[in-house]
């Protein structure tokens, strides 16, 4: 291969003028780029779900379980995404009693970040969780949709025949939850058909 020459003295004496000044400047520059095009193509490459389906309490979900869960309530929605696939994500957010080890903050940090970004539409709480988060109005009534009259914001999971199914053990304490749409998201086609999509689970999940 034939080494790269400047075409004169001049153009060679002002890369090095500029290497010199500009050296630490075009390298940042590049790297940049680099993370971009990265970013770019993941994004263009990930998978959004039709439904986000979190969990905040103090049980342990195995992977077993989770998978079990994620195929059930995935038989229950529609394709919020329009793009041939039903996807349902299930993040499980165990969180300690007493919240002291590096891996216990990093999860209340978590929570409190899903809770602010909105991107989960069904919650599972316990009922501690459940009752703190309903009092900031996180939740949406539920009544019409389940038939009934009144305020109705979670669905206690003690009878649920579909948690029964699952084999999950000890959910007398365990609500379901649809999560209201914020006020910047209202018009949006895809937190409609997401939020729809937990009304259609929370109703499954009732029976």
């Amino acid at each position: 291969m034939e080494k790269f020459k400047f075409s004169s003295k001049k153009d060679k004496k002002w890369f090095e003028n500029y290497w010199f000044y500009y050296k630490i400047h075009t390298i940042v520059g590049i790297f940049a780029v680099i993370i971009l095009i990265f970013s770019l193509v993941e994004c263009a490459n990930k998978v959004y779900p039709d439904l986000t389906v979190s969990y905040i309490g103090e049980k342990v979900f195995s992977e077993e379980v989770s998978t079990q869960l994620k195929q059930t309530f995935e038989g229950y929605i529609d394709d919020a995404t329009k793009n041939g696939k039903i996807d349902v994500e299930f993040m499980p957010m165990t969180l300690s009693k007493d919240a002291k080890s590096e891996q216990d903050i990093a999860i209340v940090q978590k929570v409190q970040l899903e809770i602010a970004a909105g991107e989960t539409y069904l919650y599972i709480m316990d009922k501690t969780y459940f009752e703190q988060y309903s009092k900031e109005g996180l939740f949406l009534n539920i009544a019409d949709q389940l038939g009934k009259s009144g305020e109705i914001y979670g669905v206690p999971l003690n009878n649920s025949a579909v948690f029964s199914s699952l084999g999950i053990k000890n959910n007398a304490d365990l609500y379901a939850c649809v999560r209201v749409i914020t006020l910047g998201n209202q018009k949006k086609e895809k937190d409609i058909a997401q939020q729809n999509n937990a009304i259609n689970v929370i109703k499954k999940l009732a029976e």
